[in-house]
């Protein structure tokens, strides 16, 4: 059981932050905390299980659910930053077994970004003649998955999943006095979807965490949480 619970951490952490190397590492990890021979007992899922999971987002926030780069490319900002704020990725998805090892699901996920910036031109470098502008980025997105689950026992999920949607993005340009300037930022496309390869290790029959990699729009993201066997 030692073992079983070392080799879990470490896959956990792996998958967090070790992104770069983890598409190469993955299968042998998986083999690693694989049981010798197949699991006899009761698994801790199941054909008919829900599971319900909330979790956040480790890489780039709203960036990351957007695979376009930096803030400063997804705002379209042209001039130089001078604050940016960042909230979230936050999700919260649902899973039902029709099989032993296989899953359908619904995920919604959140984020915001905004950032300040004056305006490009040759005074505003020295402070003069610059405009301030605050813009402001949000998103909502919404998936259907598939989950496979590659094995499970009564504390272990391994699992992968691939996912699609649409991102709903909202968002407003405002001047320093909070003025709306009438132009919108240039929001990314609304396609959304998400290869996941993930953990769950559950520390009761009820409650567990979760990590996960995820590739989601030409983009690398890890995302951790807390999940829940409702049956």
């Amino acid at each position: 059981m030692k073992r079983l619970l070392t080799t879990s951490l470490f896959f956990l952490i792996s998958i967090i932050f070790l992104p770069q190397i983890a598409t190469c590492q993955v299968r042998e990890i998986l083999d690693a905390i694989k049981p010798g021979k197949a699991f006899e007992g009761t698994p801790i899922l199941k054909k008919g299980s829900h599971v319900l999971q909330v979790g956040i987002g480790m890489g780039k926030n709203i960036v990351s659910l957007a695979g376009l780069g930096e803030l400063g490319s997804i705002l379209g900002s042209s001039g130089t930053s001078t604050s940016n704020t960042k909230v979230g990725p936050f999700s919260i998805g649902y899973e039902y077994l029709i099989k032993d090892n296989l899953g359908l699901g619904i995920s919604v996920a959140y984020a915001e970004g905004s950032q300040s910036s004056i305006s490009s031109s040759i005074l505003s470098v020295l402070g003069i003649g610059g405009t301030s502008l605050n813009t402001t980025v949000k998103s909502t997105t919404v998936l259907l998955s598939t989950t496979y689950h590659l094995f499970t026992t009564d504390k272990l999920d391994p699992y992968s999943k691939i996912s699609v949607g649409a991102t709903f993005w909202s968002g407003s340009n405002k001047n320093a006095s909070g003025t709306d300037v009438g132009t919108a930022p240039t929001f990314p496309t609304p396609i959304a979807y998400d290869a996941v390869l993930g953990l769950r290790y559950f520390a009761s029959k009820q409650l567990g965490v979760y990590g996960e990699l995820s590739y989601s729009n030409l983009n690398f993201a890890a995302n951790i949480g807390v999940c829940f066997k409702i049956h």
